[in-house]
């Protein structure tokens, strides 16, 4: 959910899901990675990561490249397909919050 929001450039979406990663584990740094588009640091999730924010950024779709990247990583269609539903999720709140002009009340740093 956190690399959808870097791409749509909502910063209230931004700052919710960076609260959310911190509080499901990741470390400070993954979530700063993540943010910026960079890697987290675990090859699997990187991969899943890297279908989510390129379908994020390209309207839904994602390289045969990027697919066969996560899948051999051990992503099975299903997964990869649930990851649309997060996306969806995300992208629909981003888009909602951006148009209401939604005030930034959260914290923004990590």
């Amino acid at each position: 959910m956190l690399a959808s929001p870097a791409q749509d450039e909502s910063e209230y979406a931004l700052a919710v899901t960076s609260m959310l990663a911190l509080r499901a584990g990741w470390g400070p740094d993954q979530v700063r990675a993540l943010r910026s588009g960079g890697p987290a640091g675990e090859p699997a999730v990187d991969a899943l990561v890297a279908v989510v924010r390129e379908a994020a950024g390209d309207h839904g779709r994602v390289s045969d490249a990027t697919w066969k990247q996560a899948a051999s990583c051990g992503w099975t269609h299903d997964q990869l397909a649930e990851a649309f539903a997060y996306l969806g999720l995300t992208v629909f709140t981003s888009y909602f919050l951006n148009y209401a002009a939604t005030e930034l009340d959260l914290p923004t740093g990590v």
